[in-house]
Formats: C-alpha cells, sequence, structure tokens
C-alpha cells in the first residue's frame, strides 16, 4: 500500500518522497492544489493509497496578513475538504502544522496539549485546518514542527532560513538578525523520518516533532556561518527594530509529552542535524 504525497515538490514533501521510494506517490501543486481537493477523488479512487500526507501550505507568514483569503483557502479550508475526501474514502491523513498556533509567550517548551492561542493570521490558519482535519477524519495525525528547513531551500518561498542567510553572507559584510525569538530549528529529513516511524501502526493524534535544543535566529545563524565556513558580522536585534509585517512568538520551542516512552522518535540536537545538512560532519 502506498502514500499520496500532497505538496511533493516543498522541501518537506521531497523529504518523504526520497524515504519511502516506491511507497509513495507525489502530487506537485499543478496535480493537487488543496483549494480544489475534490479533483483528487477521481486519483484516490484509482490508487487506494493508505493515506495522505499533507504537506502543502500557504506559508508566506508576513504576506498572511494582508492576504488572509489566500492563507485561509489553503491552510484551513482546503484542509478541511481535504480531510472531508479521505474520510469518504476511509483512508489515513498526515498533516502538518506549526508552532505558529502557540502565542509564544510561555517560555518553556509547548507540549501537545497546551492551549494554542496563535500571535498571526498565519498561526490561526493552520490552527482553523488541525481542527478541521481532526474534527471530520478520525483517522487523522497532526504533526507541529518548528524551524523547518530542508534541500536547500525547495518550495513555496523558494528558499530556507539557512539558504537564505548563507546567500546574504556572500553579498553583506553584516548581517541583523532577531535576537529574541526562540524556536527549534529542525531538519525537514528528521523530521520526516520520524513521522514515518509514527505512521506503522497508525495512531491518531496531535504529534510534536522538532530537533532537540533551542536557540534564537541570531544564534541559529551565527551557527550556520560558523559550520559553512563564512566570516560574516552578526548584529542582534530586537523583533520591534526587525519590524516584520506579522507578530512571531517569542518563544515556540517543541516539546512532547510522548517523549522517552516507547516507540517515540528521539530527535536528535539542532546542530548535528544542521551539519549533516551543510554536509560537513
Amino acid at each position: 500500500m502506498r502514500w499520496v504525497i500532497i505538496g511533493c515538490a516543498g522541501q518537506l514533501g521531497a523529504e518523504f518522497l526520497d524515504l519511502l521510494n516506491d511507497a509513495a506517490i507525489g502530487l506537485p501543486r499543478e496535480k493537487a492544489d488543496l483549494t480544489r481537493p475534490f479533483d483528487l477523488e477521481d486519483f484516490l479512487l484509482a490508487e487506494s493509497p493508505v493515506g495522505v500526507i499533507n504537506c502543502a501550505a500557504f506559508n508566506h507568514v508576513d504576506k498572511a496578513e494582508d492576504k488572509p483569503y489566500d492563507a485561509f483557502a489553503i491552510n484551513a479550508w482546503g484542509v478541511r475538504d481535504l480531510a472531508s475526501l479521505c474520510f469518504r474514502l476511509n483512508i489515513q491523513l498526515v498533516h502538518f502544522s506549526t508552532d505558529h498556533v502557540f502565542s509564544g509567550q510561555k517560555f518553556s517548551p509547548w507540549f501537545e496539549n497546551d492551549p494554542t492561542f496563535p500571535a498571526n493570521l498565519y498561526g490561526f490558519s493552520k490552527l482553523s485546518g488541525e481542527m478541521w482535519a481532526r474534527s471530520i477524519n478520525p483517522k487523522t495525525m497532526v504533526v507541529r514542527t518548528c524551524g523547518l528547513y530542508g534541500d536547500k531551500g525547495r518550495g513555496g518561498k523558494g528558499t530556507n532560513f539557512v539558504a537564505t542567510i548563507q546567500k546574504l553572507a556572500k553579498s553583506n559584510d553584516s548581517l541583523s538578525i532577531v535576537n529574541d525569538q526562540i524556536c527549534n530549528p529542525s531538519s525537514a529529513r528528521d523530521v520526516a523520518k520520524a513521522t514515518i516511524q509514527l505512521m506503522d501502526p497508525f495512531v491518531p493524534g496531535v504529534y510534536h516533532l522538532a530537533n532537540s535544543g533551542a536557540c534564537s535566529w541570531y544564534t541559529f545563524a551565527k551557527t550556520i556561518l560558523e559550520f559553512s565556513g563564512q566570516s560574516v558580522h552578526v548584529q542582534p536585534i530586537s523583533s520591534s527594530q526587525f519590524g516584520a509585517r506579522a507578530k512571531r512568538p517569542q518563544f515556540s520551542v517543541l516539546g512532547s509529552l510522548r517523549q522517552g516512552t516507547r516507540d517515540y522518535p528521539v530527535m536528535r540536537p539542532w546542530q548535528e542535524s544542521l551539519a549533516e545538512y551543510l554536509k560537513i560532519g
């Protein structure tokens, strides 16, 4: 039995496609647009997959403030319709969400049962998708992750933080990076591997998967440059100084209530994953 991967051209979907190999069928956006999820019905009926892994999302945090309809169309209503389709076909759904569903106003790791209260419209759209998926299809696994990067910036945004920092360092003598937002940077490959481990046996629910440890974006940037062998001055600044359109959670480190239990994936330190991603270790 195979899995259908929606958003297979993105950095997370591409990892699933690579890791699952013959057990996966990848559908890029042009063949699986979440704003038209019922177009998938004939395909799913023909393939009879064991389930769908949804890696597609409107993930432009700042743009969501000005284009809330676009964000909700993909992250909420599209997920609602996809979950309905999976329910009618009696197949499993793995749906990816974000640390942005939390307010960021608790300065200890956020667990699966902590109250959600997004700080921005992107977070509200993702939380809405979570709620629709779980309420419509009982065979739904929601996986929240944080600070995701993978395969040199493939995906809807065309880049990721690691690739952006490396690129900026080539053309600037100094970089100013936010130092008051704390998260756990996470390798898309590590998250995909851990999710696959959780998928057999498939147990519905909400899961947090992120590399262990935590840091600010400033520290993350300095580590990227150090591991890359790039020598550029990095200046710490506050979120207010940076002036992003959307408010970010100040502390969005993800932890898991299931960590340490039998068969739950052990997520390695973010520094180790970053080193492997940059192929220095």
